[in-house]
């Protein structure tokens, strides 16, 4: 398990993040350094309940479980209380995630509002770790942490399709793909043929959403992440 959770923390990208914004924000270091914590934690937590839900593997969930007494150890019991909300709230995309995978495998129709609920539950995430820097600090970036994850794991989609075609993951492009109707079954030899043209709709989608809060996303994208859009 501790390989495991060393793979997670490498993959990691929000503890380092938000713990930056926590200091650039109160200058507290001390402060900064828990917030980083928790939120590694919080994406162990996270990393470890996806593993289980994909695996049925126990061990992940008992880990998964041990993670989350640590993270809630940081907070008052009232905080604790608005950790478990948002924990139920995210969790709802293993639901979501499920009947995709149902979908899927029965062939049923998937619809473009059924894809798109998916992506923005993939971020649920993101929430989380907003929380977890508006109890420290006071700071509410729950928009932009949540825009910039989504985004994030939309490019990761549009890069990484063919091992989640070889592990039998969900993926927005292969959904996309499947909503279409282009290939049955769907392997890492057809979908090339029309992966340009659907990675474009995926794209213009991901746009649409950041469009309304374009102004702030930018600005905290150049700051803190040197990205342009």
């Amino acid at each position: 398990m501790e390989d495991v959770i060393s793979t997670i923390d490498k993959k990691l990208e929000n503890p380092d993040l938000i713990g930056r914004i926590a200091l650039d924000y109160t200058h507290d270091e001390s402060l900064s350094k828990k917030v980083s914590e928790a939120v590694r934690t919080a994406g162990r937590f996270a990393c470890l309940l996806d593993l289980y839900y994909e695996t049925d593997n126990e061990e992940y969930l008992s880990e998964a479980q041990s993670q989350r007494e640590i993270l809630l150890s940081y907070f008052s019991p009232e905080d604790q209380e608005k950790v478990k909300r948002q924990e139920e709230y995210s969790t709802q995309f293993f639901a979501v995630e499920k009947e995709l995978e149902r979908k899927v495998r029965e062939k049923a129709y998937v619809s473009d509002e059924e894809i798109e609920t998916y992506i923005s539950w993939r971020a649920a995430d993101a929430f989380g770790y907003s929380l977890i820097l508006r109890l420290f600090t006071g700071l509410d970036l729950a928009d932009p942490l949540h825009t910039r994850q989504m985004l994030a794991d939309i490019e990761r989609d549009l890069n990484e399709y063919k091992e989640d075609i070889q592990n039998g993951h969900l993926n927005v492009l292969l959904l996309t793909v499947y909503n279409k109707g282009f290939f049955t079954p769907i392997t890492s030899e057809t979908i090339p043929q029309k992966v340009s043209s659907i990675k474009q709709d995926i794209l213009s989608f991901a746009s649409g959403l950041v469009e309304n809060k374009r102004k702030i996303f930018k600005a905290f994208l150049r700051f803190y992440c040197e990205t342009e859009i």
